[in-house]
């Protein structure tokens, strides 16, 4: 016999290690495992080793477990392991679906006791670093493509060190290449322009007070080639020391010379254009909606006034008479004009404004729309004095009543005048003794009388220019007819169908005598020893053409041995001679003129050259 107390106490205490041990090591959120030298698995420890098939991994390798590809992984770190004798560390993962990947970190060391060579092992789940940490790049992406897009260099000073990391753009954009450059915060003050260097270090001193939580700013940087590039500077503290003292400054430069240049460009235009306002000799003034926001000298002068704010404020109602020449209101024209300029982007108009001391005072009025940046719109107006052309016209206007009345009595006296010769060829026909002789008194009498309706025509006529053809037509056949039925038994039928046609006295003059021949041929000689007859008189116009059409059921004629020293024919090729008027005649079933002639608004006395 032999006292194995002290054995079986150190038994049950490695008992009491080893559970504890298994314990604590089951309580990791890692796999803790060991494996043999062959890679076979012989122990499994850790939270997950409830959830997994312990006995279908003991005994078992990687490339049984996972198979040939993802396993040769794990078993070549075994053996680089075995080989060198040093811990190795490596990440893999496992795919759960399609969309989602669980990732690992394993780490193995090598393991000796008892003259047995294990490896121990232990897994992590790192899938929320990796991911956390794949954002991270993306991020890191999506910022990098971002300031490619904005062509953006970036700058990162570590105020400890005064080192200054830099990317290509901020040296692109200098003409430089980032190998050229010294990654210096020297770097910068050496390319910056003196008088921007000193603004600069002030603003970055203020942000480093914790007097403004960022500095932007603009500055000019030396190119390469030797001129300077307009920079657009930002940047803020992002990071402190456990003081709470600024660490590292980071920011932006971006390249904004072609702004710079347009806005000098566009800064030297408004001075250009508001200098060309401030000396135009013409009053100009703009508005905003219905009141003046500025006016040039010569708009307060014009007026009478001494200041620019006597008008600035005003509306034009405030500045016109109560009413318009033409009688309308003031603020109601104002109100039509405003409604007008919101559809159209320019007026042109004239106004009666009244001066300080009340005096009107005729302009023409010019409007033009300036939209504004901030979408409101606002006019652009200029005044033009057109008093001394008012004026001249009101000459001209009564010039030309003096002139129209003129016109008027003299037309009045020519119809006068041949009413008397009229007259006079009347009584020459109570003491003729001879037919004949009467009846060609009586033609000439017409003759003059249709002339002389044209002078009645113009002398009641407001327009001188246009006589009404049908007017002519209608008073002519009631004169003719009125001494046609005194002298004559047949009856007549007249039919008329006119178009309302107004042409030039040069040709209104043949045309009525025309109308006057013919119609007189037709009365006298178409229907001689008939009881009733009918005449057609047509008129329209097509286009610039005039269409006249005059016809009868009588008689007819031949017109192929007509007498060529009749009066009558030979005034009627006369006046279509004179009109240049296309002719048609038919004597068939009657007689036909179908007369066709060109409108012509020449002046003067003579219209056609076969006069």
């Amino acid at each position: 016999m032999r006292d194995v107390t002290e054995e079986v106490e150190r038994e049950a205490q490695l008992r009491r290690n080893v559970e504890k041990f298994e314990k604590l090591v089951h309580s990791f959120d890692d796999i803790v495992f060991t494996l043999d030298s062959e890679g076979r698995h012989t122990a499994l420890y850790g939270a997950w080793s409830d959830e997994i098939d312990t006995d279908f991994l003991i005994g078992k390798d990687a490339i049984e477990i996972f198979g040939e590809e993802r396993g040769r992984v794990h078993l070549d770190a075994v053996k680089q392991v075995l080989q060198t004798r040093r811990p190795l560390s490596y990440e893999w993962s496992v795919e759960k679906d399609q969309e989602a990947k669980t990732y690992y970190h394993t780490r193995l060391n090598l393991l000796e006791h008892g003259g047995r060579t294990d490896i121990l092992g232990v897994s992590r789940n790192i899938t929320s670093e990796v991911n956390f940490r794949q954002e991270i790049n993306r991020t890191h992406e999506r910022l990098e493509l971002a300031l490619e897009a904005m062509k953006a260099g970036t700058w990162d000073w570590d105020l400890r060190t005064d080192e200054l990391i830099i990317n290509d753009w901020w040296a692109k954009m200098l003409g430089y290449d980032l190998k050229e450059l010294e990654f210096h915060i020297d770097t910068w003050k050496n390319l910056m322009h003196p008088t921007d260097l000193k603004s600069t270090v002030r603003l970055i001193n203020e942000l480093r007070d914790d007097e403004s939580p960022y500095f932007e700013t603009r500055i000019r940087m030396q190119h390469k080639k030797g001129h300077w590039v307009w920079i657009n500077d930002r940047g803020k503290i992002v990071e402190r020391d456990e003081m709470g003292n600024p660490i590292r400054l980071s920011g932006t430069h971006i390249d904004i010379s072609e702004r710079v240049k347009a806005e000098k460009a566009l800064q030297l235009s408004e001075k250009k254009y508001r200098n060309l306002f401030e000396r135009s000799s013409d009053p100009s003034l703009v508005f905003f909606g219905n009141t003046i926001v500025d006016c040039n000298r010569a708009a307060i002068k014009f007026l009478g006034y001494e200041k620019k704010h006597d008008l600035v404020g005003k509306t034009p109602v405030d500045i016109s008479p109560e009413k318009q020449p033409d009688g309308t209101l003031s603020e109601v024209r104002q109100q039509e004009i405003l409604n007008k300029t919101e559809q159209n982007e320019s007026q042109r108009f004239e106004w009666v404004h009244k001066k300080k001391d009340g005096t009107p005072v005729h302009v023409e009025v010019v409007i033009t729309m300036l939209p504004e940046q901030s979408g409101r719109e606002q006019m652009y107006v200029v005044w033009r004095d057109i008093s001394d052309r008012k004026i001249a016209e009101q000459k001209v206007i009564e010039s030309l009543r003096e002139k129209e009345a003129l016109l008027s009595e003299i037309h009045h006296r020519v119809k006068n005048n041949l009413a008397v010769i009229s007259g006079l060829l009347q009584l020459q026909i109570y003491s003729a003794k001879d037919d004949a002789v009467a009846d060609i008194l009586n033609s000439s009498i017409n003759r003059i009388k249709s002339m002389a309706l044209i002078h009645e025509q113009l002398y009641q006529s407001e327009n001188f220019s246009d006589i009404s053809l049908k007017e002519n037509i209608l008073k002519q056949t009631e004169s003719i007819f009125d001494v046609f039925d005194d002298e004559y038994s047949t009856d007549i039928d007249l039919q008329l169908d006119l178009d309302d046609v107004s042409i030039g006295i040069n040709q209104a003059m043949p045309v009525g005598l025309l109308v006057n021949e013919i119609l007189i041929n037709s009365l006298k000689h178409a229907f001689k020893g008939r009881e009733n007859g009918k005449v057609y008189i047509n008129l329209k116009q097509i286009d610039e053409r005039v269409i006249l059409n005059i016809s009868d059921n009588g008689v007819g004629f031949d017109s192929e041995n007509r007498d060529p020293s009749s009066l009558g024919h030979t005034l009627i090729d006369t006046f279509i001679s004179q009109l240049e008027a296309d002719v048609e005649l038919s004597t068939i079933d009657g007689t036909s003129y179908n007369i066709s002639f060109k409108v012509n608004d020449q002046n003067g006395s003579v219209v056609s050259r076969n006069v």
